[in-house]
């Protein structure tokens, strides 16, 4: 079994995804709150953990939101 440990900021900015997805980066450091590069590095973090997948906004087709995957999806 792994276990993953994350960062206080990594939690929060996970807990916001799993409740509002797809949200944009720049809301999540909003809220969070801390600086967009922060929130930037902390998404890429979970992402590479697989925990978060990383898209365009499906609205605007420019920024960049982070949904959670659904089990099993690349």
């Amino acid at each position: 079994r792994t276990t993953t440990l994350l960062h206080p900021t990594q939690f929060l900015a996970l807990m916001l995804i799993a409740d509002e997805q797809p949200i944009r980066i720049g809301e999540i450091a909003a809220r969070v709150p801390c600086s967009q590069p922060t929130a930037t590095t902390t998404v890429a973090a979970l992402e590479e953990s697989g925990l978060v997948r990383r898209e365009p906004d499906p609205c605007t087709g420019c920024g960049t939101s982070a949904p959670i995957p659904t089990i099993g999806t690349p």
